[in-house]
């Protein structure tokens, strides 16, 4: 029944205001400005309430009544400049002009703004869990009041994702930044479980030896897969124990596909598209190769299909898949009856398939 808006109303001040909206009406409910809120990172809720949280600000609010409770917090920062062709061609017209003329003049680029700590919010037993670049918190859902809050390794504040297995909330450490040569914090890529109620570690394990930071993670049971920049990992969540590691040339030594320069783009797939192994992992690459592994990553099977982690439609004739940009139709054999290039926003609903493509809109009676 409730809507709720996050509106920036001032960028060069970043005030930005909150608005409930009851959705059948369209009737605002209640509205206010937040000086200095920064942008939405994370947003989390139940029918009632909403938490939300920003670059400047974790805070509650009700759907009916506002601002509950409000927390402000402090990101790590730093700034990257990149320079188009055209920032370059300015820069080198101010420094020639500048030899005569004495009046020098340059282009600054642009700059972005790259967060390198804070963790999404993660809800749990009426309590918020929250690390940043200091510490991981335990929050009052209701109150706003810190329940603990725990020093993490200095290695190990970065950027994080927080998962929950049987009593443990585990904290990813997944990037690791760089400033120009220089590794802030000395952070280094890992997972550290810690008590739910008493905010005490449990166990930590580190994986600097198998890349620099954390691509992907999939928690899948009481296992936790991971992508590096390097390597697969597969770690068990009840022990806090590394299983196994693969690199990437490893996974591919099962497979026959001549041109594996792009191989490095595999991701991890809990939907095994065409079959299901129990307690498997799919590593999928956008090469049309998947790999079927045990939990131990060993490979099972690999199949040359489409990337799975997109899978549209299939039954015993045919099967309908996106690969890349393109929408292919095939029968039994895998031959391909038909192929619509450029083909965006592919749904599947109710047996038809529908797709844009070359400023058409197309829907398929599957049947």
């Amino acid at each position: 029944n409730f809507g709720l808006s996050y509106i920036c109303e001032d960028f060069s001040s970043m005030i930005h205001s909150i608005k409930s909206v009851n959705i059948k009406t369209g009737k605002t409910i209640w509205a206010q400005s937040v000086h200095k809120s920064g942008m939405i990172r994370d947003i989390i809720n139940n029918d009632s309430v909403v938490h939300i949280l920003t670059d400047k600000f974790i805070g509650s609010y009700s759907f009916e009544k506002g601002e509950i409770w409000y927390i402000p917090i402090e990101l790590k920062v730093i700034d990257r400049y990149s320079y188009t062709e055209e920032d370059l061609a300015i820069s080198a017209l101010g420094t020639f002009t500048g030899i005569f003329t004495g009046f020098y003049f340059y282009s600054l680029g642009s700059v972005e703004h790259i967060f390198v700590s804070g963790s999404n919010l993660h809800y749990s037993s009426n309590m918020i869990f929250y690390a940043d670049s200091q510490s991981l918190k335990a929050i009052n859902a209701e109150t706003g009041a810190i329940i603990w809050e725990k020093i993490l390794p200095e290695h190990f504040v970065g950027m994080s994702q927080i998962i929950e297995h049987d009593g443990k909330i585990i904290v990813v450490n997944t990037s690791v930044y760089k400033k120009g040569n220089k590794i802030l914090r000395n952070s280094k890529p890992g997972v550290i479980a810690v008590d739910k109620n008493k905010g005490d570690i449990i166990s930590e394990l580190g994986f600097e030896n198998y890349g620099k930071s954390i691509v992907e993670i999939k928690h899948q049971e009481d296992l936790l897969y991971i992508k590096t920049d390097s390597h697969y990992l597969s770690v068990s969540l009840n022990s806090i124990e590394l299983l196994s590691a693969k690199s990437f040339n490893q996974i591919n030594e099962h497979n026959s596909f001549e041109n594996k320069d792009n191989f490095y783009t595999y991701s991890l797939s809990d939907n095994a598209f065409t079959k299901q192994i129990e307690h498997s992992i799919v590593i999928s690459s956008e090469n049309a190769y998947s790999y079927f592994c045990d939990p131990y990553l060993n490979v099972l099977d690999s199949i040359y299909s489409a990337d799975f982690t997109k899978p549209v439609y299939r039954n015993d004739q045919e099967m309908i898949f996106q690969y890349k940009d393109d929408v292919y139709f095939t029968n039994s054999t895998g031959e391909v009856i038909m192929r619509f290039p450029k083909a965006q926003f592919v749904v599947f609903i109710n047996d038809r398939l529908y797709f844009t493509h070359n400023r058409s809109l197309f829907h398929v009676d599957i049947n």
